[in-house]
């Protein structure tokens, strides 16, 4: 069976504009002032904003391309912070170390995302 579902529509522009400020930087009432909403009610807009299945899909949509882009996946995120940790710890930086394990526990207990092909698979053009 084909899908044939359609793309959504695209947002009215002020709506974009929240998406993008919001997913740049998650705080509602400063991504709907920015987008253009008024100062006084920006708190309720975003708030209303948040709860719009379309705007919702939108953000979604904006942090995978971003994640994509950026080539930011858990794994790779987990493997820098296990270097750091060593790095710290073989320089006696024992703060830095146990931050670093507090990130990686903070990344253990988000969903898992795939992750990228390696080097090899991507020479060969998988």
């Amino acid at each position: 069976m084909t899908d044939l579902t359609l793309p959504a529509p695209p947002l009215p522009p002020r709506r974009e504009a929240f998406c993008q400020y919001y997913v740049a930087d998650p705080n509602a009432a400063a991504a709907a002032a920015e987008a253009g909403y008024a100062p006084a009610s920006a708190r309720q807009e975003g708030y209303r904003l948040l709860n719009d299945p379309a705007v919702a899909a939108r953000i979604a949509m904006l942090r995978a391309d971003m994640a994509r882009r950026h080539g930011v996946v858990l794994d790779d995120l987990v493997a820098k912070l296990e270097t750091v940790y060593r790095k710290a710890m073989a320089e006696h930086h024992f703060l830095a170390a146990v931050r670093a394990i507090e990130v990686q526990g903070r990344l253990a207990r988000r969903p898992r995302t795939r992750s990228r092909p390696g080097a090899a698979a991507l020479a060969k053009g998988c």
